[in-house]
């Protein structure tokens, strides 16, 4: 990816485009569309993984790409929700699904916490600022169980969208996503409680 000539920065926002492409196909409710779309996702997910390499090879790294990044994947993430759920509703013709697409809202939700927390840090001089994808180590059982099915889940969820949409099934993963995603940012909220509370 290095040798493209593509900057980090650019890698991000191809990978953006690709997740936000993905998410609109996805919305379609058609087999075709929902493999194009996961198509589009597996891209997107490469791209995701590959801007903070091209950043390391390259020499390029910044600030501004980490943020960037960051931002790039909450949206991404948010208008796959969205999008898996309004497929959701024209392959079933039930509304209920739709409302199962709001687990875009635990995605945002995790992702200001995030930025939160490390604004906390910041101001009350405890840590400098850091941008929320840097993930410091883990610490405990607890953590160390949530640090590890994250890296797994992220690494090969693009995998299971692909197998998924060869059975035309991926939008029956909605309610698994939905509630998982609410559970992940309560548990990240409790887990560091007392960064919020002064």
């Amino acid at each position: 990816m290095a040798k493209t000539g593509l900057s980090p920065n650019q890698v991000t926002l191809t990978g953006w485009v690709a997740g936000l492409i993905s998410a609109c196909a996805f919305s379609a409710g058609t087999h075709s569309w929902g493999l194009f779309g996961a198509l589009m996702w597996a891209i997107s997910s490469l791209m995701d993984y590959c801007d903070g390499e091209v950043a390391r090879i390259t020499g390029k790294s910044s600030r501004y790409g980490a943020i960037l990044d960051d931002i790039v994947d909450w949206i991404v993430h948010a208008a796959f929700f969205a999008g898996l759920g309004i497929g959701a509703v024209v392959i079933t013709g039930e509304e209920f699904w739709f409302w199962l697409g709001i687990a875009a809202a635990g995605t945002t939700l995790n992702t200001w916490r995030g930025w939160l927390r490390e604004w906390k840090r910041h101001h009350d001089g405890s840590e400098p600022l850091r941008v929320p994808g840097e993930r410091a180590l883990p610490k405990g059982a607890g953590e160390n169980f949530i640090y590890i099915f994250r890296g797994l889940f992220r690494a090969d969820f693009w995998l299971l969208i692909i197998v998924m949409e060869l059975f035309h099934a991926t939008w029956m993963l909605l309610p698994g996503f939905a509630v998982g995603v609410q559970v992940y940012w309560i548990a990240g909220f409790f887990r560091e409680a007392d960064r919020f509370v002064p």
